[in-house]
C-alpha cells in the first residue's frame, strides 16, 4: 500500500482513479490536484463528467460504456479545470480491478500547447510558402524538436535531379539524426551541423552557418547552410535551414589560390635558376619548388647525357629525394621516363590507375596516387632532359600549362649552367695549357 502511494503520487502527469460503473472519482494525485485546481477531498465528491465540458456531457455516457473493460484506451479528448478554463489533453485509461470492482486509472497529458505551437507553426508556413517557394536556393523549416515540416520546390527539384525517388526526401524526418547519421559516411561536418541547430533550437544562438562540398559524378559543387530561429514572438521555436549553392565562389577562390601558387612557383623557379650554384643544386632547388607549390608528392628533373643516350637523376623532391636509386640512369627509350625524352612529348593524366605508362601499380594504389605530369626539357626541338611529378589529386589545365612553361624555363636554365660549365673547363684547359708553354 505505501509502495503503491508512492508510485501514485510521484507521477509526473495528473493520474486520477475511477470507477467504470458509476464514473466517481476514487484517488487523485499530486499532480493532478496542481493542474485541476481541485483539492484531494473535492476530487472524492467529483465524477469524470465533472471534468469535461458541459457541451459533451450527453454523450460521455456512450462514450464510457463502450470501453474496453480488459485492455488501455487511448484519445485525446477536452476537459475543464476547477475556474472553467478548458484544455486539450491526450489522456490514457487503463483497467484496474480492486476488491472485485471495475476501476480505471486515467493517465492526463495536457497538450493545449502544442496544438497551439503546430497551429501557429502551420500558420507561418501557410503565409511564407510562396515566399520560400520563390527562392532558387534549398529550403527546408523544422520544427522545435528538429524535425522537417515544410521543403520548398527548390529543395524537391535538387532531390529529383540528384536520382531519389522520392522528391519529398526528408520530410516528416529528423534533420538532426539525418545529420548524425551522416558523420563519416558523407559529410565530415555533419555533427558540426547538428549541434549548431541544436543550439538554435535551445535558445543558445540565433543563428549558424557551415561550407561543405556536396559533389555529384560529373561536376564539384559547395554548398553553404545557413540556419536561423524564427516565430519566438509567435511563441514558436523553429529553424530556417537554407543550402545556398555557392560553387562559382569556390571556384573562383581556388583559382585565385592556384594563380598565387602558380606565381610563387615560377618565381622560386627563375630565382633558383639564376643561383650561382652547381647543376645539381640548381636542379634540386626547382623539384623541391614544384613539390611546395603544386602539392606534388615527389618530383624529379633529369638530364640528358647525349654521348651515352641516358637520362641522368639530377635533383629529386618530396618523397624521394635520393638520385643514385634505379631511376638515377634512365636509357632513352626505356620507361616512362626514357619514353617521354624520346618522343619529346609529355605524359600526362589524372589516373594513374590503370594508365599502362605507370608500371608499378600495386605502388600507386598503395600511395594513393592520381595524377602524373612528365614533360621533356627541350631547347630549339633538342632534348636537354625531362621533368616528372607524382601527385594524391588531379592537376587542374591550367597548372599543367604553367608546368608546361616551367619546364621551358628549367630546360633554358640546364643549356645556360651547362654552357658555363662548358665555358669554364675550357678556360682551365687554357689556363693549363698557358702554364706549360
Amino acid at each position: 500500500e505505501v509502495k503503491y502511494r508512492l508510485l501514485f503520487e510521484n507521477v509526473s502527469l495528473p493520474l486520477l482513479v475511477y470507477d467504470q460503473d458509476s464514473l466517481r472519482i476514487l484517488d487523485a494525485n499530486r499532480a493532478a490536484v496542481r493542474h485541476f485546481g481541485h483539492s484531494h477531498d473535492e476530487f472524492l465528491e467529483l465524477t469524470l463528467k465533472d471534468i469535461r465540458p458541459k457541451d459533451e456531457t450527453p454523450s460521455l455516457n456512450d462514450e464510457f460504456v463502450f470501453l474496453p473493460t480488459t485492455s488501455a484506451n487511448h484519445g485525446v479528448r477536452r476537459h475543464c479545470k476547477k475556474d472553467g478554463t478548458e484544455f486539450l489533453a491526450d489522456v490514457v485509461s487503463f483497467p484496474l480491478v480492486e476488491n472485485g470492482r471495475n476501476h480505471r486509472g486515467l493517465v492526463i497529458a495536457d497538450v493545449t500547447v502544442q496544438e497551439e505551437y503546430e497551429d501557429a507553426l502551420e500558420q507561418i508556413l501557410q503565409e511564407k510558402a510562396a515566399i520560400l517557394d520563390a527562392l532558387p536556393s534549398n529550403v527546408a523549416v523544422l520544427d522545435s524538436k528538429g524535425y522537417v515540416v515544410f521543403i520548398n520546390d527548390s529543395w524537391k527539384k535538387f532531390a529529383e535531379q540528384n536520382g531519389y525517388a522520392d522528391p519529398s526526401r526528408g520530410f516528416g524526418l529528423n534533420y538532426l539524426k539525418i545529420c548524425e547519421d551522416a558523420e563519416g559516411l558523407s559529410s565530415d561536418g555533419a555533427l558540426e551541423v547538428a549541434e549548431g541547430i541544436r543550439s538554435i533550437l535551445q535558445g543558445n544562438q540565433r543563428g549558424f552557418m557551415h561550407e561543405y562540398s556536396c559533389h555529384s559524378p560529373d561536376e564539384p559543387r559547395w554548398f553553404q547552410m545557413m540556419a536561423r530561429s524564427f516565430g519566438e514572438k509567435d511563441g514558436v521555436r523553429g529553424v530556417v535551414v537554407m543550402h545556398v549553392d555557392i560553387t562559382s565562389r569556390k571556384l573562383s577562390e581556388m583559382r585565385i589560390h592556384e594563380q598565387h601558387r602558380i606565381s610563387s612557383l615560377q618565381a622560386d623557379i627563375g630565382h633558383a635558376l639564376r643561383t650561382p650554384e652547381p647543376l645539381n643544386n640548381m636542379l634540386q632547388k626547382c623539384a623541391q619548388s614544384v613539390v611546395d607549390h603544386l602539392d606534388a608528392s615527389f618530383a624529379r628533373i633529369w638530364t640528358l647525357n647525349k654521348k651515352e643516350e641516358v637520362l641522368e637523376l639530377r635533383g629529386s623532391a618530396g618523397l624521394y629525394t635520393h638520385i643514385d636509386g634505379p631511376h638515377s640512369r634512365v636509357p632513352v627509350g626505356t620507361l616512362k621516363i626514357g619514353r617521354i625524352a624520346q618522343t619529346k612529348t609529355p605524359h600526362l593524366t589524372n589516373q594513374v590507375i590503370g594508365d599502362p605508362e605507370v608500371r608499378n601499380q600495386e605502388w600507386a594504389k598503395e600511395m594513393g596516387m592520381v595524377a602524373f605530369a612528365g614533360y621533356p626539357l627541350t631547347i630549339d626541338d633538342q632534348v636537354v632532359g625531362v621533368l616528372a611529378m607524382f601527385a594524391r589529386h588531379a592537376l587542374s589545365d591550367f597548372s599543367l600549362e604553367v608546368l608546361a612553361s616551367v619546364a621551358d624555363e628549367i630546360a633554358l636554365g640546364i643549356v645556360r649552367k651547362q654552357s658555363e660549365m662548358e665555358r669554364n673547363r675550357l678556360s682551365a684547359a687554357i689556363d693549363q695549357i698557358s702554364e706549360l708553354a
